[in-house]
């Protein structure tokens, strides 16, 4: 019996051995091909409504929505507005439309106060109203 016990604590030792080692080979390959290629988000998304004529642009980068419409009549697609994601959650969402000028988007300027002297009123006099006796 003492044999067979030896053959079973050494055919033991062999298969704990054996399992350490390909337990830590395949524990380092994982480490090193996660490291290697690194999980990152795409940059671009993009969707396309057919209904509305209207193409989506998600940039993942810059947090920033691009809205594209198919005009009728022209052959592409025209950018329609630009959308800041980064403000999501708020009641509005600030947006650009492509083209246009700041001179078309400004306020309009302050009236300055004029420089011309208030206009003086001459003071109001009671006519003196005549009666004529009868008689």
């Amino acid at each position: 019996m003492k044999s067979s016990q030896r053959t079973i604590l050494g055919g033991f030792t062999v298969g704990l051995v054996v399992g350490a080692s390909v337990l830590a080979a395949f524990g380092q390959a994982k480490k090193t091909t996660a490291s290697a290629q690194p999980t990152v988000a795409p940059r671009l998304g993009v969707q396309w409504d057919s209904n509305q004529n209207l193409l989506l642009v998600t940039d993942n980068k810059f947090s920033q929505l691009y809205l594209y419409r198919n005009a009728k009549g022209s052959s592409g697609l025209q950018l329609q507005s630009i959308i800041d994601l980064r403000f999501t959650g708020k009641a509005l969402l600030p947006t650009r439309v492509p083209g246009a000028t700041k001179a078309a988007t400004k306020k309009p300027a302050k009236r300055k106060p004029s420089t011309k002297k208030p206009a003086t009123r001459k003071p109001k006099t009671k006519k003196k109203t005549t009666t004529k006796k009868p008689g």
